[in-house]
């Protein structure tokens, strides 16, 4: 039977140059942030549908909503590696500075923080949006129940009442805006004043265990 195993170097000093050369390349971080978002246009293009029959009179939720976690799960890790990317261009840091782990700067998933690490400006929406979108990341598009009771009850983020383990029809068309202008400050170091898309259903607001009718 032939050898299925992979003969790989175990050189430190190999491995170390692969690293070291992905957390500084901004390339990297963009492409991964691209990926990630095409997922996401995907995905909201199905939950486009969903959120017109909700706005229609629809009282038989879909079962394609369950999709929209999923989506703010991918638009916070797309939001995370363009933010990143724009941090290393930020911090100038080469191969040669890069030790055995993440600079202390991208080491956060909490995006709220990133974007103040990378200087961003953002919109009322856009803020309320990154402060739920990392309640997806870390257990609202993954899994079916955080780790204790309490974090699926509204509470404070971001300094204020904030819905974060909620639905809200905008979510669509704010991350699709969000994301397109984090890749303008990845690519070009500026982000562009863009205005989202408005639809019917922007103002509905869901959580998926409590039904309103």
């Amino acid at each position: 039977m032939a050898d299925l195993y992979l003969s790989v170097p175990s050189d430190d000093a190999y491995w170390q140059g692969i690293f070291s050369k992905a957390v500084v390349s901004v390339d990297d971080w963009v492409h991964v942030a691209k990926a990630l978002r095409l997922a996401t246009e995907s995905i909201g293009s199905r939950l486009e549908t969903v959120w017109e029959g909700i706005h229609g009179g629809q009282t038989c939720l879909s079962p394609d909503l369950k999709l929209h976690p999923v989506f703010l799960m991918l638009s916070s890790y797309a939001a995370e590696n363009y933010l990143k990317a724009r941090i290393v261009v930020m911090k100038g840091w080469t191969a040669e500075n890069i030790g055995k782990t993440l600079p202390k700067p991208l080491k956060s998933h909490e995006l709220a923080d990133l974007c103040k690490e990378a200087g961003t400006t953002l919109t009322q929406e856009e803020n309320d949006l990154i402060d739920r979108l990392s309640v997806y990341a870390v257990w609202a598009g993954r899994y079916p129940c955080p780790l204790a009771r309490e974090e699926l009850r509204p509470k404070m983020v971001g300094g204020k009442e904030n819905m974060a383990t909620f639905f809200r029809g905008s979510d669509i068309s704010v991350a699709h805006c969000l994301l397109e202008r984090l890749e303008s400050l990845a690519l070009c170091g500026a982000m562009p004043a863009l205005q989202r898309e408005h639809k019917s259903y922007d103002e509905i607001t869901i959580q998926e265990r409590v039904t309103p009718w």
